[in-house]
């Protein structure tokens, strides 16, 4: 991604304000306390209409972040029934510079750990 860290520094990160942070089962257990579970799919808690972690900026360090936080704004949605994956144009001005084939092993991962799946079952239940 080309300047990653200006272009969010820029935005004020607002996808920690406008997006919901999506977790894995795992990563729901190591935040387990600052998670709500939507039709079988884990979120990280919004307080104030912002992400539980959030305080002027992400309190978590990069390392510490879920893995779709480290994605954004590539993000998994439904379409015919089935996710795909998808890019935030709406609020994010990183889209634009997003080079999928530079993501993709971080997409692979989400999909190896089952955010596409579990994002999938919650729109059957």
């Amino acid at each position: 991604m080309v300047g990653k860290k200006n272009i969010c520094k820029n935005c004020n990160e607002i996808c920690c304000l406008v997006s919901y942070v999506q977790l894995t089962k795992e990563e729901a257990k190591k935040f387990e306390g600052n998670t709500v579970c939507v039709n079988g799919v884990f979120f990280l808690k919004d307080v104030e209409k912002k992400c539980v972690f959030f305080d002027k900026k992400c309190t978590l360090s990069y390392e510490e972040r879920p893995l779709s936080c480290k994605l954004y704004p590539i993000c998994f949605a439904m379409k015919d029934g089935k996710p795909v994956v998808d890019i935030d144009k709406k609020y994010c001005p990183l889209a634009k510079h997003i080079d999928m084939k530079k993501e993709e092993p971080l997409i692979r991962k989400a999909i190896e750990i089952g955010l596409d799946r579990e994002i999938a079952e919650s729109e059957v239940d």
